[in-house]
């Protein structure tokens, strides 16, 4: 409550408050990334209008300590649950599941109107599942995390919590980096 108290006083960019919370949010409850990182037959399921995002899944009780953090992230669409509509909160988060959801996350808070830069060399995905590809060229591209993060290779383990909180630091000091002006202009503002 005291950091809550401090960013206030401070006048910290909402922007900046809202991701250091919800890096918070992830770090203190160590919410599971839902998605099936199989096979391509479990790929993870897109919006479909008739599902509704404010049910829990299945395997998340009404009581459950988590259940409204599930429900909220399921909404803003960071995390969407596997197709047979079961959370699996206690299972292990593969680099691949959080490669997308960090994607997920820097689309949630659009952090900047600068295109993203070009890179010279091109990322090997050839043994990286199709539903992961798109996020994590985005994210190397971006400029989020460096082509040699263990998220991007061998992305069917399980996260560790000292690659959570590395992957964590970069997006968050990239999202800061596009936020400071350049050459004294004003920093970037949400769109």
């Amino acid at each position: 409550m005291r950091f809550l108290y401090e960013a206030l006083r401070r006048k910290i960019p909402l922007k900046k408050l809202f991701l250091l919370l919800a890096i918070a949010l992830f770090l203190n409850f160590q919410i599971a990334i839902a998605v099936d990182s199989q096979n391509e037959q479990n790929k993870p399921q897109t919006a479909n209008p008739t599902h509704s995002t404010s049910q829990l899944p299945k395997d998340v009780p009404q009581g459950h300590w988590a259940a409204e953090s599930v429900k909220k992230m399921s909404e803003l669409g960071i995390m969407k649950g596997y197709p047979d509509g079961t959370f699996k909160g206690d299972a292990p988060v593969t680099r691949y599941e959080l490669a997308v959801t960090l994607d997920r996350f820097i689309q949630m808070i659009q952090v900047s109107r600068r295109p993203i830069a070009d890179t010279d060399s091109k990322l090997n995905t050839d043994k990286t599942p199709k539903w992961a590809v798109p996020s994590i060229e985005k994210l190397t591209t971006g400029g989020y995390l460096p082509k040699n993060s263990p998220i991007l290779t061998d992305g069917s383990k399980p996260v560790s919590a000292e690659e959570l909180a590395e992957a964590l630091a970069y997006v968050a000091a990239e999202i800061i980096r596009r936020d400071v002006p350049d050459s004294g202009a004003e920093p970037n503002t949400p769109r």
